[in-house]
């Protein structure tokens, strides 16, 4: 499971009016003690359930393209409060590159202790089930639109991405992820015009439109979930050979799918030896 950027709210770690301090401490607001509370609930809920926390990624790195599309897109995001001197381009990619990577250290602090407190006090009741956290090793070219992203991007030409911004959001962007046409149909569908439909209602539904159809972006592509399910699986060996989950395989044997008497059992007991 993974949670808490929704709380924070990716627009505010991509709203570079924010400081790293500010983003450490919204990351110990919804990532330490209310996902505590949820993985106690959740363990209570599924007391045979081992559960398995995942961290999260810098979103914008010094490995991010620092081309002119970059540069609107986070004028855009950029909110200075009335009557501040507006930080400058640089200025401004400076302090994303600062507060994703708070994000990614305090976030990840901050589940790691969440985990580690609820795995705790599984162990003190003296329960097999564990609670873990599986951080991903993400790295600065990993980042989004770096050279290495593991994050799903934009897939427009240079012209389209121009009219973006020239038109203030009117011409839309197109994910690179193989559902776009799938979840644009969908968007479509679910967010239709409705009768009598107001000015302000017609604002807020195109605004959840485009969210809608852009959702994919800045999450994790297929070699981010690889990485991902890397992680997970270091966390996930250790607890295989004495969980249960694989049995003997003697007993699955039928007379068409026959055990070999030399095959190695060491990895099908519970145990992790060998009958």
């Amino acid at each position: 499971m993974d949670g808490c950027i929704n709380d924070v709210d990716a627009r505010k770690l991509l709203n570079a009016v924010n400081t790293p301090d500010e983003i450490h401490k919204a990351a110990e607001a919804k990532c330490g003690g209310l996902v505590e509370n949820l993985l106690l609930r959740l363990t209570a809920t599924f007391p045979s359930a081992h559960v398995i926390v995942t961290g999260y990624f810098p979103i914008i790195s010094e490995e991010t393209t620092n081309d002119f599309f970059m540069r609107a897109l986070a004028k855009r995001l950029y909110t200075p409060a009335a009557g501040a001197t507006p930080l400058k381009d640089k200025e401004l990619r400076a302090r994303l590159i600062a507060i994703s990577r708070a994000w990614y250290q305090a976030s990840n602090h901050w589940l790691a202790a969440a985990t580690s407190n609820v795995d705790a006090r599984q162990s003190a009741n003296g329960l097999r089930q564990r609670v873990l956290f599986a951080p991903v090793a993400f790295q600065p070219e990993h980042s989004f639109r770096a050279r290495e992203s593991r994050l799903w991007g934009f897939d427009a030409s240079f012209l389209r991405k121009v009219l973006v911004v020239l038109t203030l959001g009117k011409v839309g962007l197109r994910t690179n992820d193989e559902r776009r046409n799938q979840r644009d149909a969908s968007c479509k569908k679910i967010f239709t015009a409705s009768p009598g439909e107001t000015k302000t209602e017609k604002r807020a539904r195109e605004s959840r439109l485009m969210l809608c159809r852009i959702a994919a972006i800045g999450h994790p592509n297929r070699k981010g979930a690889v990485m991902y399910a890397e992680a997970i699986s270091r966390e996930l060996q250790p607890l295989i050979p004495g969980s249960g989950w694989l049995k003997d395989m003697r007993t699955l044997a039928t007379p068409g799918n026959p055990v070999r008497k030399n095959e190695s059992l060491n990895l099908l007991s519970p145990t992790g030896v060998a009958p």
